[in-house]
């Protein structure tokens, strides 16, 4: 059996519903971090990026079928440049079989047909990870966010304030009848909050002399680039949309960052206050 903690989980698709597959099938599980980008160029960019400092992927899940960069092509580009197989599954509507079976003899580790089927998913996952402990939790938003507070301190003053503001943000998003105004006004507040929690933050953990401090950066850089993305393209997406990607991403980098990462250097500023 697989004993590592944490596994990261890259998924490359634009589309929204099947993200929110993706949430609730594998956002709940414990031990698994999700990283979720539009398109291959982007995966390929973050994933060039975490070879560079050595931050691990686990798996990678991509749409076949992306312009610009196809998911075969990402494969393939990964798979020469790595020092490692990573293990890569790729998904779509319709492929011919032969298709399937030529990738598969090439490499990729799996092959799903979309609509996913979230318990197929989660199989496959765990296989891939060598870990049957990952089972599907029913854990309701709702009830994770009435526990929020509770569990973010790291028991630091100023880093818990600056948390409480993405629970406070958590909250508006959950009310159904905000405006398109509102939601503008909590992404700006997002930008000031990038700005202004992630360098604080990194100077602290420059301070305590954390060594994983590059890899927490490349993720802050991710959480940033997420929030510029959805500021471009606040005006073509209806309000209703734009609420549900917002709140579902505000929910999940708390869960997979803040709750799993900023407790690795909870641990160092422990031990530098003591």
């Amino acid at each position: 059996m697989n004993n590592k903690w944490q596994y990261n989980i890259v998924v490359v698709d634009a589309d929204l519903e099947l993200r929110t597959t993706f949430i609730k099938t594998l956002g709940t599980q414990k031990g698994l971090s999700l990283h979720f980008f539009k398109n291959g160029i982007k995966a390929l960019s973050f994933w060039e990026t975490c070879q560079l400092s050595n931050y691990p992927i686990d798996i990678i899940i991509s749409d076949w079928d992306m312009p610009k960069l196809t998911g075969k092509e990402l494969f393939e580009i990964v798979s020469s440049q790595s020092n490692k197989p990573i293990p890569f599954i790729l998904i779509s509507a319709n492929k011919p079989l032969e298709e399937v079976k030529e990738v598969i003899a090439n490499g990729v580790s799996d092959y799903l047909v979309k609509p996913i089927n979230q318990q197929r998913l989660l199989t496959k996952i765990s296989t891939i990870l060598k870990c049957p402990s990952i089972h599907k939790n029913n854990t309701k938003m709702g009830s994770m966010i009435d526990n929020l507070e509770s569990l973010f301190s790291i028991g630091h003053k100023v880093i818990d304030k600056q948390h409480g503001e993405v629970i406070d943000n958590i909250r508006l998003l959950m009310d159904k009848e905000l405006d398109r105004n509102k939601i503008i006004d909590i992404l700006a507040m997002l930008g000031k909050y990038t700005q202004i929690h992630f360098n604080y933050e990194e100077k602290l953990m420059k301070s305590i002399n954390y060594k994983d401090i590059e890899a927490h950066k490349l993720l802050h850089k991710t959480f940033y680039n997420e929030v510029v993305q959805m500021s471009k393209e606040f005006r073509n997406t209806s309000v209703q949309e734009l609420n549900k990607e917002l709140l579902q991403f505000l929910l999940f980098w708390f869960k997979d960052h803040i709750l799993k990462e900023d407790f690795k250097y909870k641990i160092v500023l422990d031990t530098n206050i003591q």
